[in-house]
């Protein structure tokens, strides 16, 4: 039995520009994910790294399973989840000190963040 992660209401003719557009989706996705793995694991290292890293992918990997299994509750969800950030980081402009102190010791978090998010 094939699996199709491509909606059927979508004509024939369009399902295999659909799927070569999710699969380079799934492939620039899982780029950024070792990038930044990497880059996290390599500057902290050890046990702090791993805790940044899944503190970003565990709720990423998350959201995706739920919009497959729930494709009507990912929706709220994500939105909730880029408010969320996008109120964080109008908020961080007002404590841009204290922010750039905590960057220049922890690394990029808030472009770790949103880039966990996208």
């Amino acid at each position: 039995m094939a699996v199709s992660f491509v909606d059927p209401r979508v004509a024939p003719a369009a399902r295999p520009w659909v799927t070569a557009a999710l699969a380079l989706g799934a492939v620039v996705s899982a780029g950024w994910i070792l990038l930044i793995a990497g880059e996290i694991l390599s500057d902290p290292g050890g046990w702090v790294g791993a805790a940044w890293t899944a503190a970003w992918l565990v709720p990423s990997l998350g959201l995706a399973v739920v919009a497959l299994v729930w494709p009507r509750i990912a929706y709220p969800m994500l939105v909730i989840a880029t408010g969320v950030v996008s109120a964080a980081a109008f908020g961080a402009m007002f404590a841009a000190d204290v922010l750039w102190e905590f960057e220049d010791t922890h690394g990029p978090v808030s472009l770790l963040v949103e880039i966990g998010l996208l």
